[in-house]
């Protein structure tokens, strides 16, 4: 197995916070992957691609698997994943991979509530592109109807958001939870 497959397996297990040990595992990714990208990975293909099922000759994976596992935790692709890699920019850093939510992983309309001290609450819609609308805030400067861009939410950071068009104003740069950073969660309306 190439190191590049070992270095994304370590990827998704930090993401969903669990080791690859037994078939619970496996058919706890298949359906992390679901909720999260919408595509389908059998429990049988994720099991061969950790080694977990004895093969007579190494175990190939299709570009569509790389693909989804690449996306899963942040790329565009196995090809993206591989490039960071080869360059030395892939994230490895001490953060946990859940506490990343990658806007590029989203779909168009999906919404996210967003939170942060003391009492601030902001309803925000993806548009397309990584480009956010606000739906609805309390407590906060931003206002229904601004937008701004924002490739990636980070639980407990600061967000940064990008080209915010506040009350039809020039794009300017904002940052929400500076001290004490935000939280997050995908909302149905």
């Amino acid at each position: 197995m190439t190191q590049a497959y070992v270095t994304l397996q370590n990827l998704v297990e930090s993401f969903v916070e669990r080791k690859m040990q037994t078939p619970r595992d496996f058919d706890f990714l298949s359906l992390r992957i679901w909720e999260a990208l919408h595509v389908q990975i059998s429990p049988t293909t994720l099991k061969r691609f950790w080694g977990y099922l004895p093969q007579e000759a190494p175990f190939t994976p299709r570009i569509t698997t790389l693909n989804i596992l690449s996306r899963l935790v942040g790329y565009r692709g196995w090809t993206e994943f591989l490039e960071c890699m080869k360059d030395g920019s892939l994230v490895e850093s001490g953060f946990t991979y859940d506490k990343f939510l990658y806007t590029r992983t989203l779909k168009r309309g999906s919404h996210l509530l967003l939170v942060w001290a003391p009492d601030r609450q902001v309803l925000i819609r993806l548009e397309g592109q990584d480009l956010f609308t606000v739906i609805t805030s309390k407590n906060s400067k931003l206002s229904v109807g601004d937008t701004f861009i924002c490739p990636c939410f980070v639980m407990d950071e600061p967000l940064h958001l990008h080209c915010l068009r506040h009350n039809g104003g020039a794009p300017t740069d904002y940052i929400c939870g500076r001290k004490s950073g935000i939280r997050f969660e995908l909302t149905k309306i």
